[in-house]
């Protein structure tokens, strides 16, 4: 891995749009920019790969940003992630671009939560939901659950249930 600002490499098309749409929104993270270089059909291509400082000090693990071939994976903690992409047919090329730069934008401003669940220590599995107003929705924790962990990108909606 190298840094692309440091070499001033160009990415493949679709990270780079995505990186100058991400960049003009949030521009304190162009110091995490990065890239992954792989080649494909005997071709030299990078791709993004950003690693932003968690915001939550309970959550040592960094926001990951990769790009891939018209996909956009964004991967916090716990192993919990989601992507955007591939364009379903008859879906603007790049509506999984925006698609991403609107969920960070909430993810960032602590509107959504990722819950990691776990039964006697052992993790079980993970998700992501909005969490509106000041509450978590109930449903979350029911008694198949085990403990829920939940987790913010500021550590506003913090909250953990046995």
């Amino acid at each position: 891995m190298a840094n692309a600002e440091e070499n001033k490499l160009h990415l493949e098309y679709s990270s780079q749009r995505f990186a100058d749409r991400l960049f003009r929104r949030l521009p304190a993270w162009k110091q995490y920019l990065d890239y992954e270089e792989r080649t494909e059909a005997g071709l030299l291509v990078r791709y993004l790969d950003i690693h932003v400082p968690s915001q939550n000090p309970k959550v040592p693990e960094p926001l990951n940003i990769v790009t891939m071939p018209h996909e956009v994976l964004v991967s916090w903690w716990g192993g919990w992630h989601v992507h955007f992409g591939p364009p379903l047919p008859g879906q603007e090329k790049e509506a999984y671009l925006q698609a991403a730069l609107d969920f960070l934008d909430r993810f960032t401003s602590d509107d959504y939560v990722v819950a990691n669940y776990y039964r006697d220590g052992t993790p079980t599995g993970s998700g992501f939901g909005y969490a509106s107003g000041q509450q978590v929705p109930e449903k979350w924790f029911d008694s198949e659950s085990g403990q829920v962990v939940l987790r913010s990108w500021l550590g506003g909606r913090d909250r953990e249930v046995n």
